[in-house]
């Protein structure tokens, strides 16, 4: 299938200079704005995990519904907060024929290149090619990219963080029956499955885990967290701190709120994070 791991995910914003400002605020780096045609994004970037694989969080407005590519304003159609997780793989041409052999329809992928102006003046050229699946077939929207310049994304100023959040290392989603859910990516994403509640799913050589927890059990480990029996949702994400102290201190130091919940391990609910929420957890 060519899935090498969860690339990115995408977070859904009304207003993406607010949004950027507030993830800024919480002490992470964004990046400058940039432009597509009918979106534009900002980008919270980190050093990544496995070769082929990038690891950031694109921050994403849909600006013109008309001009922005399918399926694109279905996915963004959603309250602020995360609507997509995107992998990566090596051949975005090879996962399209695979997917569709498997009965997900994946129309041919999309080469796209696009110039990215930063704030110092310079403009860097991103390019990727992206096999795009039609929603509702998954239970959460997913895609495949194929990055041709993936070291625009590990630029030094870019993965340096004043939180100390180093790594994005799991998505968090919510499902009635997460053992359920988790199944049915195991085919597509040659998937390692671990747990019961919440059930880790692993793409293939991959080391970001999309966990998926039940309603209760995510409240129960986060408390304050305010979830549905019959929720079905992507909900937040995970990072890896090499100093949950100092992370914690620097996020409590705003209005977040930051829960710890034990030694190396604290959250921010998603009303303080862009309907996003965010766990940080420290060294094992």
């Amino acid at each position: 299938m060519s899935i090498l791991d969860i690339d990115h995910l995408m977070i859904k914003t009304g207003d993406l200079a607010a949004a950027g400002d507030r993830f800024a605020e919480l002490g992470f780096t964004v990046t400058a704005r940039s432009d597509m045609p009918g979106l534009a994004n900002r980008l919270i970037c980190f050093d990544a995990m496995i070769p082929g694989a990038c690891n950031y969080i694109e921050i994403m407005q849909l600006t013109d519904p008309d001009a922005a590519p399918p399926p694109m304003p279905d996915v963004l159609d959603a309250p602020d907060g995360p609507v997509s997780t995107v992998t990566a793989t090596s051949d975005a041409d090879a996962t399209a024929v695979a997917l569709n052999a498997a009965g997900i329809r994946v129309p041919p992928p999309v080469s796209i290149r696009r110039d990215w102006p930063l704030d110092t003046g310079e403009v860097i050229s991103p390019a990727f090619r992206v096999a795009i699946p039609l929603t509702g077939q998954t239970p959460f929207y997913w895609n495949a990219c194929q990055h041709h310049t993936p070291q625009h994304y590990t630029r030094p100023e870019f993965i340096r963080h004043a939180n100390h959040a180093r790594q994005m290392i799991a998505v968090i989603a919510l499902a009635p029956d997460p053992a359920a859910v988790a199944a049915a990516y195991r085919g597509p994403w040659a998937a390692r499955l671990d747990g019961t509640d919440p059930v880790a799913v692993t793409a293939g050589p991959g080391r970001v885990a999309l966990r998926i927890f039940s309603a209760d059990r995510l409240v129960h480990a986060c408390p304050g967290m305010v979830a549905g029996p019959h929720d079905r949702r992507l909900a937040g994400l995970v990072f890896a701190t090499d100093d949950i102290d100092a992370a914690f201190a620097r996020i409590d130091a705003t209005d977040a709120r930051p829960v710890r919940t034990a030694p190396g391990r604290f959250h921010v609910l998603p009303q303080h994070a862009n309907g996003c929420l965010m766990i940080f957890e420290g060294p094992a």
